[in-house]
């Protein structure tokens, strides 16, 4: 103590100091030092320097107005994120507000803490991109989820927990700007409005869209064991290529696709997880498929190879890790494909592909667009010359084609069905 015109005056200088959490057996600061000096009305903090995880953090702070309503102000800055904020005691009551950056991100939050009811409140906006935010992440070097990008506002964030029974209750509103995979943009638009009652995240409202088209969701998931959860998607005459040309080399074409899915199950048990899927396209064209160029060498038609659908509709079903469909169809002007069948969670293949080649003139063809049309030509020109029937089994990365017979109750009864 320096006593001077009665002025009471403390300084101090630790070095070497770590801190130890007993309750985890956790270390929290592994080496640092602090310089501080009191004149017992406030306390300045000149210097802070510490490491923490790795991580070299310093700074400084003042703790003033000690005999009425201790206030902390300090800033911290490291190569993770720089902090700066106050924290005041009025009472029974704790005030705070702080600003966390990191390059073009930043989050501002203020709130409360009532040290009787034990009841902390925090709300806030923010601004970010996803790619940063992942990159946060103790993710594979490998890892799909680094190629996601999209540019991130937070309107607004809610936090509230109560200490005394744990219960907890929060909420955010968030703004997507041009959601993309490896470069290739998505969804140029969307927003994601989130809650989290307790042990229950809540999905308000996803949307994802760019004006003409969109994709909507709903649902909600368990913090549980098992991570239960369960989805509804609502696809409204949104752009294919945008949605698969990140994941996909083939020509993709632009088809406007029209979609109802529903999906449920645990996340930890994706062999319980259930889904159906039921879509439909009536604009643009599909591009051209791979599989097509192996079924024309197979059943001796070379134009099979240039041919691109510009309608379709079908169903998908997920369980047991497989997707099946009981039947989709694909239609053009020059061949209609009835698709039928599975592939597991493993790539293994058992998928029915029947082809139906009208070979007709415009004029026959109108003549013969009913299904007592069609009957007619099957029943004059046979079967097999309109109809083929191929069986694809094997893998993904190596399928194998089997030519089988055309069944004529089952492609009659494809045709009253359409």
């Amino acid at each position: 103590y320096v006593f001077e015109n009665s002025t009471t005056s403390l300084a101090a200088n630790i070095k070497n100091l770590s801190v130890l959490d007993f309750s985890q057996n956790k270390i929290i600061i592994e080496e640092g030092s602090i310089t501080a000096e009191t004149d017992l009305n406030k306390i300045k903090i000149p210097e802070i320097k510490f490491l923490s995880n790795d991580i070299s953090w310093e700074g400084t702070a003042e703790v003033s107005e000690l005999k009425n309503y201790p206030t902390l102000t300090y800033s911290l800055s490291s190569s993770f994120l720089n902090a700066s904020g106050e924290a005041k005691k009025i009472f029974e009551t704790i005030n705070f507000k702080s600003s966390l950056s990191k390059d073009s991100s930043r989050i501002n939050f203020k709130g409360d803490f009532d040290l009787k009811s034990k009841i902390l409140k925090v709300s806030g906006t923010g601004k970010s991109d996803l790619k940063s935010m992942i990159g946060y992440l103790n993710l594979d070097e490998n890892s799909k989820l680094k190629d996601l990008n999209s540019g991130i506002e937070a309107e607004r964030f809610e936090f509230q927990k109560n200490f005394t029974n744990n219960k907890i209750g929060a909420g955010i509103f968030i703004n997507l700007k041009n959601l993309s995979f490896a470069g290739h943009v998505m969804a140029e638009n969307g927003n994601l409005d989130l809650k989290l009652e307790n042990d229950n995240i809540i999905i308000n409202r996803l949307y994802l869209g760019d004006g003409a088209g969109s994709i909507q969701a709903t649902g909600n998931m368990l913090l549980d064991k098992n991570n239960n959860f369960k989805t509804d998607i609502v696809i409204t005459n949104y752009e294919l290529k945008k949605l698969l040309k990140p994941f996909m080399a083939k020509d993709i074409g632009n088809a406007l696709i029209y979609a109802n899915a529903s999906i449920k199950g645990a996340l930890k048990n994706t062999d319980s997880i259930l889904g159906m899927c039921k879509w439909e396209f009536k604009e643009g064209n599909l591009g051209r498929f791979t599989f097509l160029y192996n079924i024309a060498s197979l059943i001796n038609r070379p134009d099979l190879k240039e041919i691109s659908f510009n309608q379709g509709r079908g169903t998908f079903n997920l369980k047991n890790s497989a997707l099946s469909s009981p039947e989709s169809i694909l239609m053009s002007n020059n061949v209609n494909l009835m698709i039928a069948g599975a592939v597991n969670i493993k790539g293994a293949l058992d998928v029915t592909v029947t082809t139906e080649f009208p070979q007709q003139s415009p004029e026959q063809r109108d003549a013969s667009s009913s299904p007592f049309g069609k009957i007619g030509d099957i029943l004059t020109r046979g079967v097999q010359e309109l109809f083929y029937k191929v069986r694809i089994t094997g893998s993904i990365k190596n399928p194998k084609y089997t030519l089988i017979p055309a069944s004529v109750d089952r492609v009659l009864q494809n045709l009253f069905t359409r």
